[in-house]
């Protein structure tokens, strides 16, 4: 089983930029209802090949045809629904703020 990341583990002074990419991955995946486990493994990888190329586009991000074919394929797949992927990120965003005194959210337009 992947570590699970705990927001609260982390000093106010670390640079993000040093987190762990694949267990910040599954923490964000962990609330996703794909309807199936491999399916939420799936998203937790997208996540971390995201990540890691901030910017770039999917085939880029993934590096080889294999793992760009099976981003894709999760994508089309009729379990996986954007509003679902949508939701799993606030609910980690929840669980990742909860029992911090004070959060900042800044918005720049």
């Amino acid at each position: 089983m992947q570590p699970v990341f705990d927001p609260r583990s982390v000093s106010r002074t670390v640079d993000l930029q040093c987190l762990d990419v694949k267990a910040w991955a599954c923490f964000q995946a962990q609330s996703a209802d794909c309807g199936d486990r491999r399916l939420g493994r799936r998203f937790a990888v997208i996540l971390a090949d995201l990540a890691n190329r901030v910017g770039a586009s999917i085939p880029t991000a993934c590096g080889r045809w294999a793992s760009t074919k099976a981003a894709y394929r999760f994508l089309r797949n009729d379990k996986v629904s954007p509003a679902d992927l949508v939701a799993s990120a606030a609910q980690a965003t929840v669980r990742a703020a909860a029992g911090l005194p004070r959060i900042l959210v800044v918005q720049d337009t």
